[in-house]
């Protein structure tokens, strides 16, 4: 029985240790819906007023391009048809999934959720691991990553009107493109770039573990979430049945994203380290970008977070799934 209990314990301490940003986002889900006495709403609104997410969001992005190999990215420019593949998949081929999602009937901040997530350019960090680990190009999914990061100061603020639509046909929000771009610019590019040049000054080793760096980004965005969660607590009461919509069509949505990337790569033929980079950068999106666009530009849509969250749940697991498949398929001629 010791024995056992041991055991057990030792496989829960795996689990956390491998899947514990997950469970962290689940903690704050039970937190901020256990917090009867406002003291999170309270302190998630004193952040934010005080520009605690604007801080934050340049953090990490300044300690994601403090991650960034610039010598690694450089080598994944071999194949041009492959970096196109991805391109079209984060900027033409997701917005036009979320416009056809918008037609449906649906509670309309569940569908400036995912415009928003939509729009987002690819992970900066999941992707590329997840990208590496299945075998796929790593030097390639590195520069697919920056490359779109770079260019969301300009694609998001265009696309997300696109998607929007205009004021007098139903809907009345107004983004203001020229705020969003600086933005994006401030909390995004720059501190990027940032990361980029303190990384080439200090000369950091191209295999210097980053491990540190990647447990402050991953907290810093987990409080980000509490933060908009927090303020969004009402709406998770009182949208349970929501809550379970959003969920399914995250899983459809990523699910239709990988099934659009695969088929490209395949009619492209790519090489099989380059489909794999394609499948995972051209359907991730990044969580730290959507959450800043959010907060800062739809706070009174708090369901539209839930969105951002649940869908990054949503491909986390399903990439995990899927590594673990391309892991264990047998071997194939390229």
């Amino acid at each position: 029985m010791l024995c056992t209990n041991h055991h057990i314990r030792f496989i829960m301490l795996v689990y956390l240790k491998k899947y514990w940003f997950i469970f962290g986002l689940a903690v704050i889900f039970v937190l901020v819906l256990g917090d009867t006495t406002g003291t999170l709403t309270s302190s998630g609104k004193w952040i934010k007023n005080h520009h605690g997410t604007d801080l934050m969001m340049c953090f990490i992005f300044l300690c994601s391009g403090l991650m960034l190999d610039t010598q690694k990215i450089r080598s994944g420019i071999g194949n041009l048809k492959s970096i196109g593949a991805a391109l079209f998949l984060i900027f033409i081929a997701a917005p036009a999934l979320a416009f056809l999602l918008g037609k449906f009937p649906l509670r309309y901040e569940i569908i400036v959720g995912f415009f928003i997530v939509s729009a987002a350019p690819t992970t900066l960090s999941s992707g590329v691991v997840m990208t590496t680990a299945s075998g796929g190009n790593m030097p390639h999914a590195l520069l697919v990553s920056l490359m779109t990061n770079a260019m969301a100061v300009l694609t998001v603020p265009l696309t997300l009107p696109l998607l929007l639509g205009k004021p007098d046909s139903g809907n009345s929000i107004v983004i203001d493109q020229y705020a969003l771009i600086l933005k994006i610019g401030l909390l995004v590019l720059l501190p990027l770039a940032a990361g980029l040049l303190l990384r080439f000054i200090l000369k950091i080793p191209p295999n210097r573990p980053v491990t540190t760096l990647q447990l402050i980004n991953q907290l810093l965005i987990l409080t980000i979430v509490g933060v908009g969660l927090a303020q969004a607590r009402t709406a998770l009461f009182t949208g349970g049945f929501q809550i379970g919509i959003i969920l399914l069509l995250a899983v459809l949505f990523h699910g239709i994203m990988l099934s659009i990337a695969a088929l490209i790569s395949r009619a492209l033929h790519l090489p099989a380290e380059f489909k794999k980079s394609v499948l995972f950068m051209g359907s991730q999106k990044t969580l730290p970008l959507t959450l800043m666009v959010q907060v800062s530009t739809f706070p009174a849509y708090p369901l539209a977070l839930v969105v951002c969250v649940l869908h990054h749940l949503a491909q986390l697991f399903i990439d995990g799934y899927l590594v673990g498949r391309l892991q264990s398929a047998p071997k194939r001629n390229k």
